[in-house]
């Protein structure tokens, strides 16, 4: 199979991520091709959808970067507070405010959280930051387009929902491209 038979992922060498991101790919190519023949609301759903499938990528894509860049190192994500066995209460009281306080006692030890593939998209981002696998301004862009999409969990809104623009979508674009291309380098 060519490379153009493969399609803008070709670079990837994982057959099932480069065969996802090329359909999403090709969606927001479709999506962006006919989303201004209809309304202005139903542009908007295509902005939500588009927006959604560009996070998507990027956030595959960190994976990718990280795969190839950190897991050789045996990098592991963070490090968690863990207790060896159960901790147990030495004493309760209540405070000044009425809260019920207890004070425990307990072994504790740091345990290394490994990277998977389901880990959330903001530690990903923080990690290849972290890891200096893409710039401050990089970084703070994609965060940018982790919130729009995470901007579609409507019960986490605290205000009413913003119609996105075009420019919006550029930018996530924009973004998008620069990660596809870091991806690219290293592959």
């Amino acid at each position: 199979m060519t490379n153009d038979e493969k399609g803008r992922f070709a670079f990837i060498d994982d057959k099932t991520l480069r065969e996802n991101l090329n359909r999403v790919f090709a969606d927001i190519i479709d999506f962006t091709s006919i989303m201004d023949s209809y309304s202005e609301n139903i542009q908007n759903n295509f902005h939500r959808a588009i927006i959604l499938y560009t996070a998507a990528i990027i956030e595959a894509l960190l994976h990718y970067i990280i795969e190839k860049k950190v897991r050789p190192l045996e990098f592991e994500e963070e490090e968690e507070w863990c207790f060896d066995g159960d901790p147990h209460v030495c004493h309760r009281y209540q405070d000044e405010d009425g809260k019920n306080i207890q004070i425990i006692a307990g072994k504790r030890f740091k345990k290394k959280k490994k990277i998977t593939k389901n880990t959330q998209f903001k530690q990903i981002n923080n990690i290849s930051l972290d890891k200096k696998l893409i710039s401050g301004d990089l970084h703070k862009r994609i965060d940018e387009i982790r919130v729009l999409r995470n901007g579609l969990h409507l019960a986490s809104l605290e205000d009413i929902e913003k119609k996105h623009s075009k420019q919006v979508l550029n930018r996530a674009f924009d973004t998008a491209r620069e990660v596809t291309e870091i991806a690219e380098a290293i592959s």
